[in-house]
């Protein structure tokens, strides 16, 4: 029941795309003095926010036995290695914002890295926001690659591949094994930069699950297994709150930012 002065629409977590839960969406806003109902299917913590105001949010956690086990999570990276993109034409580049089969196409050809960074390219051309966009790179990614995605992906339009490769992830396992699956996600990196690379975009991934309650996000890194993995994850929850709240383009923002550059 919308009691409030302004319309509500209420919506699954990660702004924008809804992708975590998408039946639980209004899909619409909610007059002051209406009501939307929603029955839960799934056990779990879900987390939700006003798409008209993504900064509130809240937690809804539905109680009862989960008839299904979720097998542990398997991390095998590719290993075929990916083709160089060619120079695109704007029309093909404008292609991967219009067509999800010509973005599919440019994920497995040139990889989950290569095609956000296509999509960053097209903004130096047309004013486009590519940060849903790259959600959607990384759901394909996840979807083709499973947890792989989380090592594949890259920073470009303010991490919106890492948002979409854990929305798929928590859309496919649910929230129970969410603790062992990010200690587990980047095990078959080989060598510390590269582990860290994956671990860092799993703490983008979970502080925008949380809707930018650090220290939700930081709780979850504290339950991987090795200090550099911790650190790992800490930086790059602490990156998102910077980037998720400075970037207004996206709606995000954080109740962890001031002048004080030490700050929190």
């Amino acid at each position: 029941m919308n009691e409030s002065a302004g319309d509500l629409w209420p919506a699954s977590n990660i702004h924008p795309t809804h992708a975590i839960y998408p039946e639980l969406d209004a899909k619409k806003p909610i007059r002051p003095g209406e009501a939307w109902a929603f029955t839960f299917d799934r056990v779990g913590y879900w987390r939700i926010h006003n798409h008209l105001a993504p900064e509130k949010g809240g937690l809804v956690v539905v109680q009862g036995d989960s008839a299904a086990d979720v097998e542990p999570l398997v991390m095998d990276l590719p290993k075929e290695s990916f083709d160089d993109p060619p120079a695109m034409a704007l029309k093909d580049l404008n292609s991967l914002f219009e067509s999800d089969a010509a973005l599919e196409r440019a994920i497995r050809q040139y990889g989950p890295h290569n095609a956000v960074e296509l999509l960053f390219e097209t903004t130096s051309h047309v004013t486009v926001d590519c940060h849903q966009r790259a959600h959607v790179v990384g759901r394909m990614s996840y979807d083709i690659f499973g947890a792989a995605a989380f090592s594949l992906a890259s920073h470009e339009c303010q991490a919106g591949a890492f948002h979409g490769a854990m929305e798929a992830l928590i859309r496919d396992r649910g929230i129970g094994t969410l603790a062992s699956d990010v200690a587990t996600l980047c095990g078959a990196m080989q060598g510390k930069f590269f582990r860290h690379q994956c671990v860092h975009g799993v703490g983008h991934g979970l502080l925008a699950w949380t809707t930018y309650e650090l220290p939700d996000a930081l709780e979850v890194c504290d339950t991987l297994q090795t200090v550099l993995d911790r650190y790992s994850c800490y930086s790059g929850a602490f990156m998102e709150n910077v980037v998720g709240g400075l970037a207004g383009t996206m709606g995000h923002k954080t109740a962890f930012l001031s002048d004080d550059p030490h700050f929190p």
